[in-house]
């Protein structure tokens, strides 16, 4: 009997990352691309790491994607390939994975945390995605979208542009930033958080998300969510002329 493999997804930021995992076992394959509109590759590099792997196709039991908030198109082809290998393979488990939540595993991973602290992703029209969670990584919050200037007001830790400079050029993404809690927190709700934290001191950048925190976010189920886009931020439009 073959042993059972998960494999992760995200797309929700510029690149996308893929992992293969055995069941109590290490991961034993990943890929990682960094160039922008990698999704639309998806399938493509998904097909060459199942091959590169050795792992068959009917061996992987869950898949894990990330489902938001973060890039719209991003998010929907993940689900989008999930969802058609699972039209292949009926016995496959689809598991919904919070990106914020992934971006507190990768930061936990790195960094000595022992507080809750707050994830802050860029949502672009200079709005933040944010989210708090505790050491352990388990959200302390749900997910939200607030204004940027409301953020700047509240505390020091402001999202730097990954290209380095000290404006972001237009269009360009900023790098998720992990931060400690308060007073940021008390505008998340429903958390309040209680009088004495300190002010945010650090902040550090995530600049990707790695397969082995998407494996971690897999296996801790207070990470997970329905298998459908989240959407926090609020929808706007114009109306054409």
């Amino acid at each position: 009997m073959t042993t059972p493999v998960d494999l992760v997804l995200d797309c929700s930021f510029a690149g996308v990352t893929i992992g293969l995992k055995k069941h109590n076992d290490s991961v034993i394959y990943e890929e990682f691309s960094a160039v922008a509109r990698s999704s639309d590759r998806l399938h493509v590099m998904l097909r060459d790491v199942v091959a590169r792997s050795s792992v068959k196709y009917e061996d992987i039991q869950t898949i894990g994607v990330t489902v938001g908030p973060g890039s719209f198109t991003g998010c929907r082809i993940g689900l989008a390939v999930a969802e058609a290998w699972r039209l292949v393979h009926p016995h496959v488990q689809i598991v919904g994975l919070g990106t914020l939540a992934v971006i507190a595993k990768e930061a936990i991973e790195k960094h000595d945390i022992k507080t809750l602290f707050v994830v802050l992703s860029d949502a672009a029209g200079n709005d933040i995605y944010a989210q708090t969670f505790d050491a352990s990584g388990a959200p302390a919050t749900p997910p939200t979208c607030l204004p940027n200037m409301l953020l700047e007001a509240a505390t020091s830790a402001v999202l730097a542009p990954k290209c380095g400079a000290k404006e972001s050029p237009q269009g360009a993404q900023t790098a998720p930033v992990a931060a400690p809690a308060a007073p940021i927190a008390a505008l998340l709700p429903p958390l309040r958080v209680a009088a004495g934290l300190p002010l945010i001191e650090a902040a550090f950048h995530v600049d990707s998300v790695g397969a082995h925190a998407l494996f971690l976010a897999l296996d801790d189920p207070r990470c997970h969510l329905s298998a459908v886009p989240l959407y926090v931020k609020a929808l706007t439009y114009r109306h054409a002329m």
